[in-house]
């Protein structure tokens, strides 16, 4: 059975610029999937070749089975949601919801009844007559969103639509849009540069770099096992520490950091030969603190404190090694007391908790 939303080896040119290459992908109905990925990396190039404003250079994109590229975009029953609001200024948010239904020529008894659901639906009862002008952008951007989902469409584009709004409102919108997402059940794909948005809203996560998909899985899968470098750097904050590969049994290696310290519990899906050079992925939150020397395990290797800013529920840590590695420490404000606050040196211990990754140099 073909998926709701398939795309198969897309590809677009802007005369010698390629802005999305060989790009093949399915999204499931009532799928929520968000394109990652720095600017320029084609994530929103993509979605205006689904919406019809481009056209692929290569490729194609069919809707439940049927090819797209001969349907023009008014014809497609695709939503898109933009980081400007593009609400008519002269008409008020019941107008601006109901222009779309009137462009179908809805009777008006649909669109009277659409517009109580619409307006229910994003929470906008008591602002029916309210211009956009008298608007939050919150507000704003709600109008926009319950008029793309007005007339039911198959899929619902959003590009960047909280780019513009403060941490607080946007981290609120972030929880109306999830709300709508599981009332409505609607298919939606959703462009950001923001890692922590889409990790906030997706059921899964398209990686972007230079044209193409480097990985799409959950949040938890891109955050955990990350296929590459740049997924482990674009996806959560990372420390990458130099080390090489000192031995390897059953698929689990050693590494040895540039100071001699072993670390153990490392695994790679390339790479793990003794003697290979790379890097280890290790999270903020896998480091802690040690006290004194310490033995085996506990060993860890000595750093020295830059910085520390409280944040509440942690304790935003960096440190240097004494290779010059500058490390970012993640941690509970009782545990960064261990290694003592008035303290600039420190031993920080890897947590054995989840296995490092290695990736090789190359």
């Amino acid at each position: 059975m073909s998926a709701f939303l398939s795309i198969r080896g897309v590809a677009k040119r802007f005369h010698d610029a390629v802005a999305v290459n060989d790009v093949s992908l399915d999204i499931e109905k009532g799928e929520f999937v968000t394109f990652l990925g720095p600017s320029g990396s084609g994530k929103s190039t993509l979605l205006y070749l689904i919406a019809g404003l481009h056209e692929p250079s290569e490729g194609d994109i069919s809707l439940q089975g049927k090819s797209l590229l001969d349907v023009p975009p008014n014809k497609r029953n695709i939503g898109m949601v933009f980081q400007r609001y593009t609400l008519i200024p002269h008409m008020n948010v019941t107008e601006n919801i109901a222009f779309p239904l009137k462009v179908r020529r809805w009777p008006r008894e649909r669109i009277e009844k659409r517009l109580a659901e619409m307006l229910a639906l994003v929470r906008l009862e008591k602002f029916a007559g309210r211009k956009p002008s008298e608007l939050s952008g919150g507000q704003q951007q709600r109008v926009a969103l319950a008029r793309a989902l007005a007339y039911d469409p198959e899929i619902l584009l959003m590009d960047e639509p909280l780019a513009a709004l403060d941490k607080r409102l946007k981290e609120d919108l972030q929880l109306e849009i999830r709300r709508i997402h599981r009332e409505t059940g609607a298919t939606i794909l959703y462009v950001t540069h923001d890692q922590e948005e889409a990790l906030r809203l997706s059921d899964r996560i398209a990686v972007f770099n230079h044209g193409r998909i480097e990985q799409i899985a959950s949040g938890a899968s891109l955050y955990d096992n990350p296929v590459n470098r740049f997924v482990a750097g674009f996806v959560g904050n990372s420390n990458f520490l130099q080390a090489t590969i000192a031995n390897v049994t059953d698929g689990r290696a050693t590494a040895r950091m540039p100071d001699g310290t072993l670390i153990g519990n490392v695994r790679g899906k390339v790479g793990l030969t003794a003697g290979a050079e790379g890097v280890l992925l290790v999270r903020p939150e896998q480091f802690r603190f040690g006290q004194g020397e310490g033995t085996g395990a506990e060993a860890g290797f000595p750093a020295t404190i830059r910085d520390a800013t409280y944040l509440g529920e942690t304790v935003q840590v960096a440190a240097v090694t004494r290779w010059g590695q500058e490390l970012s420490i993640r941690c509970a404000p009782a545990a960064f007391g261990v290694g003592g606050r008035d303290s600039k040196g420190c031993r920080v211990v890897l947590s054995n908790e989840a296995p490092v990754l290695f990736f090789p140099n190359g």
